[in-house]
């Protein structure tokens, strides 16, 4: 599966702190902040380094719904340098200010705060933090997910020189953020903070750097998890009727992916596009309505961006046969990838090919029967994967409508999909992959921001 995409660093910028490099690293300066922007869902990793643990910066704050957690606090042994970690995801696309607060002991204290942003992922998986009094600073983390991001804070309370740093790239090769040191009062720090993009197999990594030594260490390590589709539950709207507007209750959070599909009994009506919930928009990404004695079939895509409870309705126009619709729910959603459909017009077991452009992608499938043979006793499809069934409805002489999803359908290539019984099914059957992110056409971005500002004080450089 694709790793998550790092698409910016915000760094609070230590102005006039006498050091090497005057990249990160601000003293006597007890609140930093930056501006961040983000996009709905995104995941942030927030990191602070400070040169002594009898001073302690507080979990930041700054956009709109957004909760931080804390990954790793390292700050509880004396004459060693504290290192944080704190993680959130983004409700609201927005530019906003992120601020922390350092308090206790001398104000002369050290240190740096950042903000590391993620497109592409679903959450944050392993952890990994330790203190040492010599040595080359390294940690072993274990990631829950082949693919991950994983992001490195190193604090040196020996504030060593930076000259020659190497990190350890067994977890894949590190991109660095930021190599400070300041050794202009008695309260001295070098810091240094990268990020592994794609950690690769899920396993057992040792982070860190491997030069310089004879670093007295705090170093700290999060993962990052790639975004994998989640089929969350669905919504049907009951035995197929011919009364119009359908309806089904649908719960949604913000960023939710809703794939909705819908059949009917014959091609003579029309099922017009769903409507309900706050600003949602869906797409047709799938309408077959022309081939007259069979089944018209449908399948629309929506993006949630308000969390709520509500109603969705189809209505039919025209003739008055059976239809019915479903609505899967799905979370951690950053494409959509293929839909394909078949009516081929002869009675056998519904058959379809899609070829997926992901890995671990998601598979929306949709069956109608035209010939409304009993599906009583019926069997799945499971080249791509188990099929989880959504929705089964069946009314003698009008339609037999399947729904179901392939939660994972494994390798990116072609997949058949659809029934191997009951045989004798005059069919229209569709799919849709839903994907975690596209590979073969990726999702443009602008290259990788690092982002630095000055906190509080007039720039000396």
């Amino acid at each position: 599966m694709p790793a998550p995409t790092h698409v910016a660093s915000y760094i609070a910028v230590g102005t006039g702190d006498g050091g090497a490099s005057d990249a990160g690293i601000n003293s006597n300066t007890p609140t930093h902040t930056m501006s961040v922007t983000t996009a709905i869902g995104d995941r942030l990793v927030a990191w602070a380094s400070m040169a002594d643990n009898a001073c302690t910066v507080a979990t930041p704050t700054g956009g709109t719904g957004i909760t931080w957690s804390v990954a790793a606090i390292l700050n509880g042994t004396a004459s060693f340098a504290g290192a944080y970690l704190w993680t959130a995801t983004a409700t609201t696309a927005e530019t906003f200010t992120l601020s922390a607060s350092k308090s206790g002991g001398s104000g002369t204290f050290m240190w740096a705060f950042g903000c590391e942003r993620f497109s592409g992922a679903s959450g944050f998986g392993g952890v990994a933090s330790t203190s040492n009094a010599s040595g080359a600073p390294t940690v072993n983390i274990t990631t829950a997910k082949a693919n991950s991001a994983i992001v490195v804070v190193d604090s040196d309370w020996n504030a060593g020189a930076t000259t020659g740093f190497a990190w350890r790239t067994g977890a894949g090769a590190a991109t660095s953020i930021l190599t400070d040191q300041d050794t202009s009062t008695s309260s001295t720090l070098t810091c240094y903070v990268a990020y592994h993009a794609d950690s690769g197999v899920a396993g057992t990594y040792a982070v860190g750097l491997t030069a310089p030594t004879g670093q007295k260490y705090s170093i700290a390590a999060v993962e990052v998890l790639p975004a994998v589709p989640t089929y969350l539950t669905d919504y049907d709207s009951g035995v197929t009727s011919t009364t119009t507007p359908h309806t089904a209750s649908v719960t949604t959070a913000v960023g939710d992916v809703l794939v909705c599909t819908a059949g009917t009994g014959r091609n003579t009506g029309t099922l017009g596009t769903p409507t309900g919930g706050t600003s949602l928009t869906w797409t047709n990404k799938l309408a077959i309505t022309a081939t007259a004695n069979q089944c018209a079939l449908y399948i629309w895509t929506a993006t949630a961006t308000t969390a709520e409870t509500f109603t969705c309705s189809i209505a039919r126009s025209g003739t008055t046969e059976s239809f019915a619709f479903n609505v899967c729910r799905f979370s951690n959603v950053v494409a959509l990838g293929n839909t394909v459909s078949a009516q081929p017009g002869v009675n056998g077991a519904p058959s379809l090919s899609i070829t997926t452009i992901n890995t671990n992608s998601a598979i929306v499938v949709v069956n109608a029967d035209f010939n409304a043979v009993d599906g009583t006793t019926r069997t799945w499809r499971a080249g791509a994967g188990t099929l989880t069934e959504l929705f089964y409805t069946f009314q003698s002489g009008q339609l037999t409508l399947y729904c179901g999803v392939h939660q994972n359908a494994g390798a990116a290539g072609a997949q058949t999909v659809g029934l191997t019984a009951p045989t004798g099914q005059m069919y229209t059957i569709g799919a849709i992959e839903v994907a975690g992110l596209l590979v073969a056409q990726p999702i443009p971005r602008r290259p990788t921001q690092i982002v630095r500002q000055a906190v509080n004080r007039a720039s000396t450089y």
